[in-house]
């Protein structure tokens, strides 16, 4: 029996990633080796950018509490007139607390024999400019302290009972907290 030889290209004998180049032309190789560095720069200058993206957001954004009171108030008056019976609504809201801002800290601790002392510092970031910030981990926005409603229809027990449960549900308020009257 005679064996059929078959000329193999020699890409195909070489394994792994020299045989890999081997079957690519130069050609294709120099475009691989272009687009991967333009690809390493765009990356490198999307991240300078990302900077100057941040420190050019303000930095104080004020809370309204009074703007966030009267919008609760309106969306509740709106969902309450929805209730079968209720009649005219009006709705007053009390804020327990302000915006509370929470900041990074670092506590630093010496102890000598007996005696420990501990002092608390704020953590801080320095843009471009040399401006220092405090890093600010978190914003609390106010919590309802409470709810009192009036409209028509509290007059009806099962009115009062669907108003009670619809702003303890929207606000997430124990019903102790929340007033209807008519």
């Amino acid at each position: 029996m005679k064996q059929a030889e078959h000329e193999t290209p020699e890409s195909a004998r070489v394994p792994g990633l020299k045989g890999l180049f081997l079957s690519v032309n130069r050609k294709e190789v120099w475009i691989f080796v272009l687009l991967f560095i333009l690809g390493i720069a765009l990356i490198l200058l999307s991240r300078g950018g990302d900077e100057a993206a941040v420190s050019a957001v303000p930095e104080s954004s004020e809370f309204n509490t009074e703007e966030f009171t009267s919008r609760v108030e309106q969306k509740l008056g709106s969902m309450i007139s929805g209730i079968k019976g209720a009649g005219r609504v009006s709705v007053m809201v009390t804020i327990d607390t302000g915006t509370r801002k929470i900041y990074a800290a670092q506590t630093n601790t010496k102890s000598s024999g007996v005696q420990n002392e501990s002092s608390e510092e704020f953590v801080w970031s320095q843009d471009k400019s040399g401006a220092k910030t405090p890093v600010l981990i978190a914003e609390q926005t106010p919590s309802v302290r409470g709810v009192a409603v009036v409209c028509e229809g509290a007059i009806n027990s099962e009115v009062r009972k669907k108003v009670i449960e619809l702003v303890s549900c929207a606000l997430d308020l124990p019903t102790n907290k929340i007033c209807v009257t008519n």
